[in-house]
């Protein structure tokens, strides 16, 4: 169970932001993640809607955001704690 739903769009400002800021082109940036452009570009258009975490912490890495900001905003943030059992 995740801490939320899903926010594609959010996972794409952050993405895009982030590259913007530092100056890198789409390809030089899906290259330093080692994804294909193809996917960078989905995921920054908010429009690939299964990135593993494993993806979007190389990619939090080469936009030098904190990883936790775009699992969140992707709906694996925090998870919630297990319910008590009932008597």
């Amino acid at each position: 169970m995740t801490g939320s739903r899903p926010d594609w769009a959010a996972v794409g400002r952050i993405i895009g932001e982030g590259r913007r800021a530092l100056g890198l082109p789409k390809n030089e940036a899906a290259r330093q993640a080692r994804l294909s452009n193809t996917t960078w570009r989905l995921l920054e258009a908010g429009a690939n809607h299964n990135p593993n975490d494993e993806t979007l912490v190389r990619i939090a890495k080469v936009i030098d955001v904190d990883p936790t900001l775009l699992l969140q905003a992707a709906g694996r943030g925090k998870r919630r704690p297990p319910r008590p059992p009932q008597p």
